[in-house]
């Protein structure tokens, strides 16, 4: 399965363990939910979240269920009780299952080839359901061009499965969109800094939340300091390569305008490139190394950092940036070194990852 951190087998013996009551049909749709994801229950994101704000209301919650369970295939269940509990509007959960949806591969040789698995398991007596039931699932399923499949009537009274599946990175950040979320409930807007390492993942990050809330995105490689102010004494400074000046009257005093245009910095040309124009949105994110330069910081309501163990560092760098690996290595990264012990950009931060 795609993504997956354990194999088939410990996935469907770790599902029988813990949901006793399992049928043929409820390994299925595991399965089948790790080759498809959700996108079968979204006719409209208006629709979608509707739906999922009746079904949060009515909710039950004693307490017992987990926040994310793992099924494979890069994806979890999101439940929805625990998530409501942690603070995550039905608005956020909507959105990271049509972000999820979105993004996902769908691959009907993955469900046959787990399938294949799950009937063998079955005829082992691995697990407690009809290895020739198992069969005749999959056999209907692919002449119905994969259908989603409902948990059985007795999983549904057992356990009263209620969630939504969201991959493994974006629950790796449910705490960012449950802060974001007690902004906007209290304030009605949320400005956002991610900062961090090299390759740590900062830029992925920011592109998923800001999908999630339909939000405005600025990266600070846009304002690195132009070549001719690249002087000896500003670049003594720590953070001093980056035109923290220029960010702050280009976009951080700008934040409240409902239409602003900037010129992101080319480091082709030396200059200014294109403007760019931007919609004032509830949620406002700046990415990258340096934004949170003591000149900045005290602009953003949330403060993010994402460090990264330095052997992974260097096995990111080298795959995706072979050619500059040595110029990262022995320029840019002691650069942003300096800055973040400098300043404690970690400790200044409300939540912190490492990769």
């Amino acid at each position: 399965m795609k993504g997956s951190a354990v194999t088939n087998r410990d996935l469907l013996l770790a599902h029988a363990a813990r949901y006793p009551l399992m049928e043929a049909a409820d390994y299925a749709k595991l399965l089948y939910q790790g080759a498809f994801a959700g996108g079968h229950l979204i006719a409209s994101r208006e629709s979608a979240l509707e739906r999922l704000k009746d079904e949060m209301k009515a909710l039950d919650d004693n307490g017992g269920l987990p926040l994310v369970e793992p099924i494979g295939g890069g994806l979890c269940r999101l439940y929805l009780a625990p998530a409501r509990r942690m603070g995550l509007r039905p608005e956020t959960v909507c959105g990271l299952f049509v972000e999820t949806s979105d993004s996902f591969k769908k691959d009907p040789a993955d469900f046959e080839r787990d399938m294949d698995e799950l009937e063998a398991l079955c005829r082992e007596g691995a697990l407690n359901a009809d290895a020739d039931e198992v069969a005749a699932l999959r056999r209907n399923c692919r002449e119905r061009g994969y259908p989603p499949f409902s948990h059985s009537a007795r999983y549904r009274a057992a356990y009263a499965p209620a969630y939504r599946l969201a991959s493994r990175r974006l629950c790796g950040l449910l705490d960012v969109f449950a802060a974001i979320d007690s902004l906007l409930e209290r304030q009605g807007f949320a400005r956002v800094a991610l900062d961090g390492c090299c390759a740590s993942g900062k830029t992925t990050a920011a592109a998923m939340i800001a999908r999630v809330y339909d939000a405005q995105l600025f990266h600070m490689d846009d304002f690195f300091l132009p070549f001719e102010r690249k002087t000896p004494e500003r670049l003594a400074q720590p953070g001093g390569n980056v035109d923290y000046e220029r960010f702050q009257t280009d976009i951080l005093d700008r934040l409240d305008e409902p239409v602003f245009e900037y010129r992101p910095f080319d480091c082709q040309t030396g200059g200014l490139g294109e403007a760019v124009r931007t919609r004032k949105r509830p949620v406002q994110i700046v990415e990258g190394v340096y934004s949170l330069h003591p000149a900045l910081r005290a602009r953003y309501d949330l403060r993010v950092f994402l460090g990264i163990d330095p052997r992974l560092q260097r096995e990111r760098i080298l795959a995706r940036n072979p050619d500059k690996f040595d110029r990262f290595m022995n320029e840019w990264i002691p650069l942003e070194n300096r800055y973040f012990e400098a300043f404690g950009i970690a400790r200044t931060c409300d939540i912190a990852y490492l990769a």
